[in-house]
């Protein structure tokens, strides 16, 4: 059996509401984030990073499957948010 086969789910799908739950914990993660690289911890800015990615692709893959304007205008907004807190990561670690 191949890794493909045993997918059930794709792999960026979610809800509206747990994409902004997600959002909302990343930034609550970005002051872990300065006390981890304070520590030398440098796998989690690593992982942090790899997550934002993750986010910002599942917005992406949600926001191709509403039609409903409001919805999608929601989900601009995350995307746009996300893409700034990416920004500002890359450029502090």
């Amino acid at each position: 059996m191949t890794r493909k086969t045993r997918r059930a789910l794709p792999e960026y799908s979610g809800t509206l509401y747990g994409l902004q739950q997600w959002y909302r914990i990343m930034v609550q993660n970005m002051g872990w984030l300065v006390i981890a690289d304070a520590k030398g911890r440098h796998y989690k800015i690593t992982n942090y990073k790899r997550s934002l990615q993750n986010l910002l692709a599942s917005i992406e893959h949600v926001m191709s499957e509403y039609k409903d304007p409001d919805r999608i205008h929601d989900l601009r907004v995350l995307r746009m948010n996300v893409r700034a807190l990416i920004d500002h990561v890359n450029r502090v670690f």
